[in-house]
C-alpha cells in the first residue's frame, strides 16, 4: 500500500506541475491571442483603406476620361465649324455662268 501513496503522490506533484504550465501557457496564449486581433484588425483597415483609394481613384479616372471627351468634342465642332465658315465664303458668289 505504501507503494501505491508513493506513486499517488508522484502523479498528484506531476499533475500539480503540469497545471501550473498550463496555466501559464494559457496566459502566453491570451497575450498572443489580443496582439493577433490586433494586427487583424490593422490590416483590415489598411486593406479597407487601400479599397477605398482604389475606388476614388478609379472615379477620378472615369471624370477625367469625361472631361478629356468633351473637351476633344468641343474642339472637334470649333475646328469644324472654322472649316465650314471657310469654304463657304470662298464659293460665295461664284457659281456656274451660262447654264440655265
Amino acid at each position: 500500500m505504501g507503494e501505491k501513496q508513493v506513486e499517488l503522490e508522484q502523479l498528484h506533484a506531476v499533475y500539480t506541475e503540469e497545471q501550473g504550465e498550463l496555466k501559464e501557457l494559457e496566459e502566453h496564449f491570451a497575450v498572443l491571442d489580443q496582439e493577433y486581433s490586433q494586427i487583424m484588425e490593422e490590416r483590415r483597415l489598411a486593406r479597407e483603406k487601400k479599397e477605398q483609394e482604389e475606388r476614388e481613384l478609379v472615379l477620378m479616372i472615369r471624370a477625367a476620361t469625361r472631361i478629356q471627351a468633351l473637351w476633344k468634342g468641343y474642339k472637334v465642332r470649333k475646328m469644324m465649324k472654322s472649316k465650314k465658315g471657310k469654304k463657304g465664303k470662298g464659293k460665295k458668289g461664284k457659281g456656274k455662268k451660262g447654264k440655265k
